[in-house]
């Protein structure tokens, strides 16, 4: 079995192995399927095309992006790379996800405007926090 073929087989296969909760089980598949679907789209890639850069059918990709399906860790390599994204990226934890992007965001501004920007955020936190109460 060649290597495409094994990621074929391995997104097919359900993630039940007599461990753990089944509901954690299944979150953690929809949460791998939107992280999925999220590199994707950051490629601007389309499900067709995704499936034919890993050799596997759309069927498969929307399966893993709907939480139907999972990824082996073993084939977690060949997605990262096709998808440009660190192999933890589809592990991390959705809160130091979110921190994450706002640190990416501030990075693109020059050093000398980051306390300005920082301010700026500050003031629109509290302006909404005043609209809500």
């Amino acid at each position: 079995m060649d290597a495409k073929q094994e990621i074929s087989m391995a997104a097919i296969r359900s993630n039940h192995d007599g461990f753990g909760n089944e509901t954690d089980k299944l979150e953690a598949k929809k949460r791998l399927g939107l992280r999925l679907k999220r590199a994707r789209l950051d490629m601007n890639l389309k499900q067709e095309e995704l499936a034919d850069l890993m050799g596997i059918s759309q069927a498969v990709v929307s399966n893993i992006e709907n939480g139907l399906t999972t990824i082996d860790v073993p084939n977690l390599p060949l997605w990262a790379t096709a998808l440009n994204k660190p192999i933890m990226y589809f592990y991390e934890d959705e809160s130091a996800d979110w921190q994450q992007r706002a640190m990416d965001i501030l990075r693109m501004f020059p050093e000398n405007q980051i306390e300005f920007v920082l301010h700026m955020l500050k003031s629109m936190a509290l302006s909404m926090h005043n609209l809500k109460g």
